[in-house]
């Protein structure tokens, strides 16, 4: 499946200012035009969902070598830029980008900044020669990242990400549960962007009380 030249984002779903819900569902192969005259964000390889009454849920579905464009796109697999998005019980592999988000291109900023949440997902051998990393994640309130699996990334023809995700420009989050095997990274497997203060409420550790603050921790902030 491609994204006709007309709309470019989404190779199988174009959404704006509508729910979507996606269940028990098999992408494979699926692309993004490239636009020159895009002015916004390009990609979504599967799915693109856009707009400030929009929101994304993926149950149980799986994402094989979904691209977004060479050069500008984002989002291998899915292209976000919406209010809510929850993602459960699927996998991502061999998914490719021309600059972020490899496997999820994910902005809540544009859409009215609320709530993200993946759960029990795993992303395996997502790749490009240009990527910067796999699950790029930007201005929801509050995020929730748990039981994620991401193995192999970035390694397929010996690619190296900056990293396996990247947050900017968060308010909450929390990484829960969650391996990170063998990724191909310059920097990190986990990096964000801004102010320091930004990631006071950024926690890596058990779902419950015993989170870690992100201080604690190795992780690498861009410059």
């Amino acid at each position: 499946c491609t994204a006709p030249w007309k709309s470019d984002n989404g190779g199988a779903i174009h959404a704006v200012d509508v729910e979507v819900t996606v269940v028990d569902s098999t992408f494979v192969d699926c692309a993004a035009n490239a636009n020159k005259r895009s002015k916004g964000e390009e990609g979504g390889g599967a799915i693109y969902a856009a707009g400030d009454a929009s929101t994304l849920t993926v149950r149980d579905s799986n994402f094989t070598r979904c691209t977004a464009p060479d050069g500008k796109g984002n989002g291998g697999a899915i292209l976000a830029e919406v209010r809510d998005v929850e993602i459960t019980g699927s996998v991502v592999e061999e998914c490719g980008c021309g600059e972020h988000g490899c496997a999820f291109y994910l902005d809540g900023e544009s859409g009215g900044a609320r709530t993200l949440s993946i759960r029990d997902t795993y992303f395996g051998q997502n790749g490009d020669p240009n990527m910067k990393n796999v699950i790029k994640i930007i201005g929801f309130e509050h995020v929730e990242l748990a039981g994620i699996t991401a193995k192999d990334n970035a390694n397929p023809e010996g690619y190296e990400a900056q990293a396996v995700i990247e947050f900017s420009k968060q308010s909450a989050v929390l990484v829960a549960n969650s391996t990170f095997v063998d990724n191909a990274t310059r920097r990190a497997e986990i990096q964000f962007y801004g102010p320091l203060g930004d990631y006071r409420n950024f926690y890596i550790g058990y779902a419950g009380p015993s989170r870690v603050p992100v201080s604690s921790w190795h992780l690498r902030r861009g410059r």
